[in-house]
C-alpha cells in the first residue's frame, strides 16, 4: 500500500553554456495535451528519496545511482484524486508532494515507459 505522500523527480543536466536543461513529458494517455515531471507515489516503508529513485529507474530507465539533489519546492494534491484516498482515513485531506532533482550525464539516453 502507499502513504499518502508523493514525489516530484526533475532529471536535468548542466549546458554548455553554464545554464541547466530538464526533462518534463508529455503523458500518453487520455490527457495527452498535459505535460509532468517523473512523479509517483512513497510506498510504505520507503524514503521519498527511495521513491524517487525508484520512480525515474521505472518511468525513464535511468538508473537510480547518479546525484540527487532534494529540492526546496513543496505542494499539496488533493487527497480525494488518489484511488488509496479511502485507506488512508478521515483526517487525510492533501498528499505532500516532495521535488527532488535527478541530475543525468551529457549522452545518457532516457527511455520512455
Amino acid at each position: 500500500m502507499r502513504s499518502p505522500v508523493n514525489v516530484l523527480v526533475l532529471p536535468f543536466r548542466g549546458t554548455r553554456k553554464d545554464g541547466f536543461s530538464y526533462a518534463v513529458f508529455r503523458r500518453s494517455d487520455g490527457d495527452a495535451a498535459s505535460w509532468q515531471a517523473v512523479a509517483g507515489g512513497v510506498e510504505d516503508g520507503e524514503t521519498p528519496l527511495e521513491a524517487a529513485q525508484r520512480e525515474l529507474e521505472e518511468e525513464t530507465g535511468l538508473s537510480p545511482n547518479r546525484r540527487w539533489v532534494e529540492l526546496d519546492a513543496h505542494a499539496t494534491v488533493p487527497a480525494r484524486l488518489f484511488r488509496d484516498w479511502p485507506s488512508w482515513g478521515p483526517d487525510v485531506y492533501v498528499v505532500r508532494e516532495l521535488a527532488f532533482g535527478a541530475e543525468v550525464a551529457m549522452g545518457e539516453a532516457i527511455r520512455l515507459s
